[in-house]
């Protein structure tokens, strides 16, 4: 996913500026998560894993025109 966003970000930046943009971008995010749920002393509920996505943010006048995380 990383590579395809790499290599789709120059047209899409360019897209979203020639609709009247002041700022674009682009990003790519992958984080790890661990969730504990404890109950008095015990550990009743243990989960990890990675969430992965792409942000488009298009900004003019300081406002977001279009904000998408995925």
């Amino acid at each position: 996913m990383k590579e395809l966003i790499r290599e789709l970000s120059p047209y899409l930046l360019t897209k979203l500026m020639s609709e009247g943009g002041d700022y674009g971008e682009i990003f790519y995010e992958r984080t790890f998560s661990t969730f504990l749920k404890i109950e008095g002393e015990r550990i009743e509920k243990a989960a990890e894993g990675y969430d992965e996505g792409v942000g488009i943010r298009l900004i003019k006048e300081r406002k977001n025109l279009l904000w998408l995380h995925k």
